[in-house]
């Protein structure tokens, strides 16, 4: 039990993977020749409700403590005129898989939906343990959006796995959406929009689905 506690605990604040995690690992020991079925439930509350981020920039001073001076960044849009949306500077890795049963599509590589959410796992994984190295080396940039831009394996990996024409842009493009507002996000999926709603910048998302298939996602500003 202490194995899957400590295996759930290296994804903070990522449900999703985490539970993945458990559950490949259970499977991994089951004692069956056939897998059996294994069900993960974890809770995670995210202070700011369900509006994430937004409601937390807007949550009253603690008692004894003045107010922020600066508010969070507001980038106007032309989706909505007249209104003002936040929006969030996102890169990401998008891979695919093949639903069982489906027909098969070209487009597509052969790995199952668990394969691609391992592999995404494995790439969460890489990226956190590089952090401490990039802290060491780079421990003058305080910002951790500044420490994620000084990432190599993220520049390797969105080349070599993702899927969206993102990781073809050259140097630390790579992977980059650019401004994305709060509308876009939705356009994707609900889940990529609530995904982001947490995040703050330099933090990793879940894994998040959409109908492209599956994203890692990072805040970059």
């Amino acid at each position: 039990a202490q194995e899957m506690v400590a295996a759930a605990s290296g994804f903070a604040a990522q449900p999703r993977a985490a539970c993945g995690e458990v559950v490949s690992r259970a499977m991994a020991r089951s004692p069956c020749s056939a897998p059996g079925q294994f069900t993960v439930v974890e809770v995670w509350f995210l202070s700011g409700g369900p509006n994430g981020m937004e409601a937390r920039d807007e949550e009253a001073p603690e008692v004894g403590r003045e107010a922020p001076k600066k508010k969070a960044k507001i980038v106007a849009t032309v989706a909505l005129p007249g209104r003002e949306v936040k929006s969030a500077r996102l890169r990401h890795i998008l891979v695919r898989y093949q639903e069982p049963g489906a027909v098969p599509d070209d487009r597509k590589p052969s790995r199952t939906r668990q394969e691609a959410e391992a592999l995404l796992r494995a790439l969460l994984t890489e990226f956190r343990d590089e952090l401490s190295e990039l802290k060491r080396r780079f421990g003058k940039l305080k910002r951790p959006e500044e420490l994620a831009l000084k990432s190599e394996r993220f520049l390797r990996r969105c080349k070599e796995h993702s899927v969206c024409p993102t990781a073809q842009k050259g140097g630390g493009m790579c992977g980059d959406l650019g401004w994305v507002s709060r509308e876009a996000q939705r356009k994707l999926s609900r889940e990529f929009q609530e995904a982001v709603a947490v995040l703050r910048p330099g933090d990793w998302s879940d894994i998040v689905p959409s109908a492209d298939g599956l994203h890692i996602i990072q805040r970059i500003a």
